[in-house]
Order: structure tokens, then sequence, then C-alpha cells
């Protein structure tokens, strides 16, 4: 006890000589080591006693879907993307997945063609037999480079159909059509899919209704 206190009593006549920068320094230090020394008590007495170990282990999987039902921004793996049906009805996605497989088929296609060239030049100089050639189909390369081609213009054609289509709809129908077909629209203010097609039709009967007055009009003027 003695030595105890002659050694606190040396500390702190030795920090009254410090300066505050080292007082503070020194004071971390000794909070470092106190921390160090209760996390080795820590784990001393857990590695003791099994059965607190096991509860840790098991309580440990638990926090992060306590974490995800007490705050519902956060991101779950498990729940299905929203997105994905979307994706499959959106032209302009679709554009772009076809944008990869394109690139690779134009390189197959460039990669073909200088290999039959490079075969058939030393097919025409001899030093290779046209038996032992193994061309490849260039004709093949090129029909999938064409068909990815064709896709990718049907999607951007009915992509402009829609974006006409949307922009037609928002002039002559002035609450918001969705475009989800499936799913019951809660808002009052957007109208469903299958009401629109019910005011699309409507009106083209009334149109053709107009266009048949104007025609019987125009064949009674006629005969008079």
């Amino acid at each position: 006890m003695m030595a105890m206190h002659m050694s606190g009593m040396s500390n702190q006549g030795g920090m009254m000589n410090m300066t505050p920068l080292q007082q503070q320094q020194l004071l971390q230090q000794q909070q470092q080591q106190q921390q160090q020394q209760q996390q080795q008590q820590q784990q001393a007495s857990g590695n003791n006693n099994p059965q607190q170990m096991l509860q840790h282990q098991q309580q440990q999987p638990l926090v992060p879907t306590q974490q995800v039902a007490a705050n519902p921004s956060m991101p779950n793996p498990s729940a299905p993307h929203p997105t994905t049906e979307q994706q499959k009805l959106d032209h302009i996605a679709k554009v772009k997945t076809l944008l990869w497989p394109l690139k690779e088929s134009l390189i197959a296609s460039f990669k073909t063609a200088a290999q039959n060239f490079n075969q058939n030049g030393m097919i025409d100089f001899g030093t290779m037999k046209g038996t032992e050639a193994n061309i490849l189909r260039f004709d093949k390369q090129l029909e999938e480079f064409y068909s990815i081609c064709d896709q990718i213009e049907l999607n951007l054609q009915a992509a402009i159909g829609c974006a006409s289509q949307v922009s037609t709809s928002q002039r002559h129908v002035p609450s918001q059509v969705s475009v989800v077909r499936q799913e019951p629209v809660v808002s009052q203010e957007i109208i469903s899919y299958p009401n629109y097609v019910g005011v699309a039709k409507t009106q083209v009967a009334y149109v053709k209704d107009v266009i048949d007055t104007l025609n019987d009009a125009a064949q009674n003027l006629s005969n008079d």
C-alpha cells in the first residue's frame, strides 16, 4: 500500500512537471490500457463459460433481422426485387441488355471474316489444301448479328410508339394512366389500364359516329 501510494504521488508529481499536451497523451494511454485489460478479462470469462458463448452466438444472427424490422427503409435481400416486372415490359431495358450481345456478335463476325480471308489466301498461294481448311460459316455469324439488330430496332420502335401513345393520352385524358395492367390502382388520380382502354374505345366509337354522320350529310346534299 505504501508503495502504491508512493508511486501515485510520483506520478502526480511527474504530471505536474508535464505540459498539458503531454498530460493529455498520458491520460489517453492509460485509458487504452484499461480498455485492453477489460477486454482481456471479458474474453477470459467468456472462454471459461461456454453457455455464455453459445447464447452470444445464437443472438448474433438475430441482429440484422431486428434492424430490418425496425428500419423498413433498409434493403432486404430475401424480398423480391420490385423492378423486375417493370424491366420485362420496359423496351429501353431490353435494348440495353441486347447491346453487349450485339458487341460480341460483331467481334465474332470480324474474327470469322479475318480467318476466312487468311485461309482463302493460304489456299490461293498453295500453302494449304482446300480439303484441309476448316472454313467457318460467316453467314451464320452475320445472321446472328442482324437478328440482334432487328430485335433492337423492334424494341426501339415499340418504345417510340409507347412514348407517342403516352403523350397522346396525356393530351386527351387529363388523368394519368397506370402502365401496370394487372395490379389494382389505389390512387384516384390515376386511371387503371382497363378503364383507359374503355375510354379509348368510347372515343373511337364517338369518332366513328361523327364520321358516319358527316358521310350521311354529304350523301344527302349530293342527292338534293
